[in-house]
């Protein structure tokens, strides 16, 4: 076992599974040491505010999230998503650049996307899916996940396609 975790890797594995977090574990792990109902309080109060007038609101936010954000993200939130996914994807942080990224980490990653698609988690999708777009410099990450095809063609392609 020593010598295992010794190999490049097993710390590769290791480093990026202290980078993400899974649908089961890890995100809610994120949302349990954070605040989520001051963050949905925040934004429904800088929502109702006329534009210009939420800067006490705006810091609060801030330094709870660790992010800054403006007032126009908060306006009319009610058009397009509801408050609980808003403050999801407030509290979520920005995901890392992974740039060595294994075949096997994008097979995992690829699940992981379609899987928070198919269960509405569009916070924990922007994040897996931005983690991409940072990590393989592709801005069309999406275009190989919904494709349809098998995970592991997805990753393959991925990888042609980020070379």
């Amino acid at each position: 076992m020593a010598n295992l975790q010794n190999s490049g890797k097993v710390k590769k594995t290791l480093r990026f599974q202290r980078c993400r977090f899974t649908p089961q574990l890890k995100i809610y792990y994120l949302f349990s040491s954070s605040n989520p109902d001051a963050v949905e309080a925040l934004i429904a109060a800088i929502a109702d505010k006329e534009p210009g007038t939420a800067g006490a609101e705006l810091e609060d936010l801030a330094a709870l999230t660790g992010k800054v954000h403006t007032d126009v993200e908060f306006a009319e939130y009610w058009s397009w998503t509801d408050l609980d996914t808003l403050a999801r994807l407030t509290l979520t942080p920005e995901p890392p650049c992974i740039p060595d990224l294994s075949r096997e980490e994008l097979v995992e990653l690829v699940e992981i996307i379609q899987h928070c698609s198919v269960t509405g988690r569009e916070w924990a999708m922007r994040y897996y899916t931005a983690l991409l777009r940072r990590s393989l410099s592709l801005p069309n990450v999406m275009d190989f996940v919904a494709s349809g095809e098998d995970v592991e063609v997805i990753a393959e392609k991925l990888l042609q396609a980020a070379r």
